[in-house]
């Protein structure tokens, strides 16, 4: 009943069930009769309590992981190129194959302009791109797979190539349905909440990352930038295909 008792409203929602079929509840400082009226009030308030003890637990946590982001010393996640050592440091792949392809996407990308024209630089030369495996028995590996405009750019807006400590780099919304996934929105350089340069070794300057991030947007023809709104048409997909080898919108 801890669980339930979290929220408030499953908790009115089992005291209501539990009130009509007759049933007990107990904990470990007594036994109560939810068609009691007292017993009834005292129930909801432990809920309430409780809901609100769980609210100050998250706010703390929270907290924390706001001060040692604050400090750079909030262990996130490492994107590719990048190993943790045992000694909590972070250093350069050690593996030369790795560290050759993203620098390889820096240099195309500062040559051609676009992560779409760097795309196909990587098809014509039948090259891969090293992907990081962030979920089930072979989480923390590294795999080698084709390369894909959604790839590039994640590639080139990533601060940590450039030797940023970055944190809240998204904005989540609020649920508005239950079971709904919240949206995440990306937000400008000067809204995250933790940007401190000079923690990771960098694999180019800030200011070229800064002038990197200046120019994606321009590449309207990658998956994550294409937001234009499909126009009438007789065709039956007007606007709403991509192709999968350059992400570019299909037309007739």
């Amino acid at each position: 009943m801890s669980r339930l008792a979290r929220s408030c409203s499953d908790w009115y929602r089992v005291l209501e069930l539990a009130a009509l079929s007759g049933t007990l509840i107990g904990d470990e400082a007594g036994i109560y009769d939810p068609r009691d009226y007292n017993d009834r009030l005292l129930l909801g308030l432990k809920g309430t309590l409780s809901e609100a003890e769980l609210y100050t637990l998250k706010t703390r946590l929270q907290g924390g992981r706001l001060n040692k982001a604050r400090q750079g010393e909030l262990a996130q996640i490492l994107p590719v190129g990048f190993v943790r050592t045992p000694d909590h440091r972070v250093q350069l792949d050690p593996h030369s194959d790795v560290q050759a392809t993203l620098r390889v996407i820096f240099e195309q990308f500062d040559r051609l302009g676009t992560a779409n024209a760097v795309l196909h630089y990587f098809r014509d030369q039948d090259l891969l791109m090293p992907r990081l495996i962030l979920q089930g028995e072979e989480l923390g590996q590294i795999v080698w797979r084709r390369a894909s405009c959604a790839a590039i750019h994640l590639v080139l807006s990533n601060p940590a190539y450039a030797g940023a400590f970055a944190f809240g780099r998204r904005k989540q919304a609020a649920k508005r349905v239950i079971g709904e996934v919240p949206k995440r929105t990306r937000l400008p350089v000067e809204e995250w909440e933790v940007l401190i340069p000079g923690i990771y070794p960098a694999y180019i300057p800030w200011e070229k990352y800064l002038a990197n991030r200046t120019g994606l947007p321009k590449n309207l023809g990658c998956f994550a930038q294409a937001s234009t709104v499909p126009r009438q048409g007789e065709a039956l997909l007007q606007g709403i295909v991509f192709c999968a080898r350059c992400g570019r919108r299909m037309v007739v």
